[in-house]
C-alpha cells in the first residue's frame, strides 16, 4: 500500500513538472513570434460599471486612473457612494452642495481629488467666504444632462442639499455631434451596443460564454501570449473612415435644435427636482476650447482647425452651445464659457478637461456667482433655526 502511495506521488510530481515544462517550453517558442508582448492580467475592477437606468456608475472605494501625463498617471478615489471625493467631512456644515457634471467634474485632467473643481469650491467657500460648506461631487465620465437629472434624483431621495450646480454642457454638445439619434440624448450607444443585445440573448435563452479568454489568460501566460499572437494574426476589417462613413445627420447642424430642446427639459427637471427638495439649482455653462464665447465667436475661427472634423467640430459646438444660450430658462443660468484669458494652454489638459490651475479658475468662477445664492440660503435657515444643522 505505502510503495503504492509513493508511486502516485511520484506520478503526480512528474506529470505537474512535465507541465511546468511544456508551459516554459511553449511560451519560450510562442514568445519568438511576440518578443515585445509583456503579460498584463485582466483587470479586477471595473471603472464603468454597468447600470441599469444610468448606463453606467464609477465603483465605491476605487482608485480610478484619469490621465497618463509624462510625469506619470493620475487617480481619482471615489467614497463609498461612488463618488468622486471631496476633502471636507463636516459634522454640521451649514450649506450643502451637490455638483453635477460629467469627466471635467470628476477629476480628469485634475492631479488629484483635492483639486478638482467640486474640491476647490468646497475649499473657497470655507476659506473665502468662511461659511461651513460641504460639497458632493455627482460627476460622472460621460454624463450628460439626461445622466445628471436622474442621478440627482436618486440622490436627493436619500440626501439634503440647500444647492445644485451643473457645471456642464460639453457632453451634451458632445454626444449630439457624434450620435445623432435623438435617443442618444438618453443613454449613449455603448449601452445599446453593449449591454442590451447580451440581455436579449439570456431572455431568448441562448449560450452565453464570456471572458473566456481573459480567464484562461490570467491563469496561464503561455495562452495570454497565444492569444495576443492569434489575435496579431487575425485579419480585422479596415477601420471606417470617419470623415465619409458618418451615420446620417452626424456632424452636421440639422439636429442641433431638438437636441438643445431635450438639454434645456433636462436641466429644468433638474431645477424642479432641486426646487421640490427646497433646493437652489443653477446650470453653468462650462468652457471648453472648442466654444467660444458669444462676443468673441467667429465663423472663421473653424478654418483653422486642422481636419474636416475638427472643423465640424468647432462650429457644431459653437451652434449647440449658442442654443443653450439663447433658449427659454426658468433656472438660473451662467455661461462662463469666456473666464479664460485668449492663451488658454495654461488651462487645458485637453480638450474639456482643466489642469489644476484651470480647475481653480473654474471654481473661483462659480463661488463667485453662487454667494448671493448661498446668503440667501443662510437667511432662509436663520429664520427657521436651522443654520447649523
Amino acid at each position: 500500500m505505502r510503495k503504492r502511495l509513493v508511486r502516485i506521488a511520484a506520478l503526480v510530481v512528474i506529470n505537474v513538472a512535465f507541465i511546468a515544462l511544456l508551459e516554459i517550453a511553449s511560451y519560450s517558442i510562442l514568445a519568438k513570434f511576440r518578443p515585445k508582448h509583456r503579460y498584463r492580467p485582466p483587470l479586477k475592477r471595473v471603472e464603468n460599471q454597468f447600470h441599469p437606468y444610468l448606463g453606467h456608475i464609477h465603483p465605491p472605494n476605487a482608485r480610478i486612473q484619469t490621465n497618463r501625463p509624462s510625469t506619470g498617471p493620475t487617480f481619482i478615489e471615489t467614497d463609498a457612494e461612488g463618488n468622486s471625493k471631496t476633502p471636507l467631512a463636516l459634522e454640521n456644515p451649514q450649506i450643502q452642495i451637490a455638483v453635477t457634471g460629467g469627466s471635467t467634474m470628476f477629476g480628469t485632467g485634475s492631479s488629484s481629488n483635492d483639486e478638482t473643481v467640486p474640491s476647490l469650491i468646497e475649499r473657497m467657500i470655507n476659506d473665502k467666504l468662511g461659511v461651513r460648506a460641504e460639497v458632493v461631487n455627482l460627476g460622472k465620465r460621460g454624463y450628460a444632462s439626461f445622466h445628471e437629472t436622474v442621478l440627482l434624483d436618486r440622490y436627493l431621495a436619500s440626501h439634503q442639499v440647500d444647492l445644485v450646480l451643473a457645471i456642464s454642457g460639453f457632453n451634451d454638445a458632445h454626444h449630439a455631434f457624434n450620435f445623432p439619434d435623438i435617443e442618444f440624448g438618453f443613454l449613449t450607444p455603448e449601452v445599446w451596443k453593449e449591454a442590451v443585445p447580451l440581455q436579449r440573448r439570456a431572455e431568448r435563452g441562448d449560450l452565453i460564454v464570456l471572458n473566456w479568454a481573459d480567464k484562461l489568460s490570467s491563469i496561464s501566460h503561455t495562452f495570454d501570449l497565444l492569444h495576443a499572437l492569434a489575435t496579431g494574426l487575425r485579419k480585422e476589417p479596415p477601420a471606417p473612415d470617419k470623415e465619409t462613413n458618418l451615420p446620417e445627420g452626424a456632424n452636421t447642424l440639422e439636429n442641433v435644435p431638438e437636441r438643445v430642446r431635450l438639454s434645456i427639459v433636462h436641466y429644468s427637471m433638474m431645477n424642479t427636482l432641486a426646487h421640490l427638495r427646497g433646493a437652489e439649482f443653477a446650470l453653468f455653462l462650462q468652457p471648453n476650447s472648442k466654444v467660444r464665447p458669444r462676443e468673441t465667436f467667429s465663423p472663421d475661427e473653424a478654418a483653422k482647425e486642422p481636419t474636416s472634423r475638427e472643423r465640424r467640430q468647432f462650429t457644431y459646438y459653437n451652434a449647440y452651445f449658442e442654443g443653450i444660450r439663447a433658449a427659454d430658462k426658468e433656472f438660473i443660468f451662467h455661461d462662463i464659457t469666456g473666464i479664460f484669458p485668449p492663451e488658454t494652454a495654461p488651462f487645458y489638459y485637453d480638450l474639456a478637461h482643466y489642469t489644476d490651475r484651470g480647475a481653480a479658475v473654474v471654481a473661483e468662477s462659480v463661488v463667485d456667482r453662487i454667494k448671493p445664492l448661498i446668503d440667501k440660503k443662510l437667511h432662509e435657515k436663520s429664520q427657521t433655526g436651522d443654520a447649523h444643522r
